[in-house]
């Protein structure tokens, strides 16, 4: 038997969303040379709240993914499957957050159509969700 088969809904892009923006953050963090940094620097104190939120919900995400979707069904956090739509969208309000303290402090850079890509994903796995509980048992 394919243990994929057995995966929820939409696993796969939830882990995809939790671990890309956890990249981005880590690459913010680790790189002082970066773009995204140095618009951090620049900026106000805002831009680091957005950033360490960020970082706070991807974590949330990337441990509900793991727990509830990955591990056996005797692992199961019932909050956060409750609200992962929130965490989701709570992830892409804060992405877009992040990518307007860098337009504001530089105006048009690449860096902001990544952003706003994994912006839209995790608003979508959001929206599917959503969408996938009228189908899906707790």
């Amino acid at each position: 038997m394919n243990y994929f088969e057995n995966l929820p809904r939409y696993c796969l892009a939830r882990l995809y969303c939790a671990l890309s923006v956890l990249a981005n953050v880590l690459n913010i963090v680790t790189e002082p040379r970066s773009l995204a940094a140095q618009v951090l620097n620049v900026s106000d104190p805002l831009g680091w709240f957005w950033l360490w939120g960020l970082s706070l919900t991807a974590g949330i995400a990337l441990a509900d993914v793991l727990v509830n979707d990955l591990l056996p069904k005797q692992y199961h956090m019932p909050t956060t499957w409750k609200y992962r739509h929130i965490g989701f969208i709570g992830m892409a309000l804060l992405l877009c957050g992040l990518a307007n303290a860098t337009y504001m402090t530089l105006g048009w850079t690449p860096v902001l159509f990544t952003w706003w890509v994994d912006s839209f994903c995790a608003a979508t796995i959001a929206f599917l969700d959503l969408l996938s509980r009228r189908r899906e048992p707790c």
